[in-house]
């Protein structure tokens, strides 16, 4: 389990460099600097929370439905 705790914060890293990257491209790096030392303390961000509870959401249901068929 370790190694997929470790797997996610690194995607979780790149996808923030990644971030950082298209906005210094649109807006600069001043702005890009600005964005990333925001975003420096983690956390999800609201496409990635939304993501995560529409998984959850179908897991659910999908939980439900076995459960009826059974």
């Amino acid at each position: 389990m370790g190694v997929l705790t470790e797997a996610r914060a690194v995607d979780t890293s790149t996808r923030r460099r990644i971030s950082g990257l298209q906005v210094a491209e649109a807006e600069g790096w001043a702005v890009a600097d600005a964005y990333l030392e925001i975003t420096a303390g983690g956390g999800d961000d609201e496409a990635l929370k939304k993501a995560k509870k529409i998984v959850e959401e179908k897991k659910a249901k999908n939980r439900v439905s076995s459960r009826s068929v059974n």
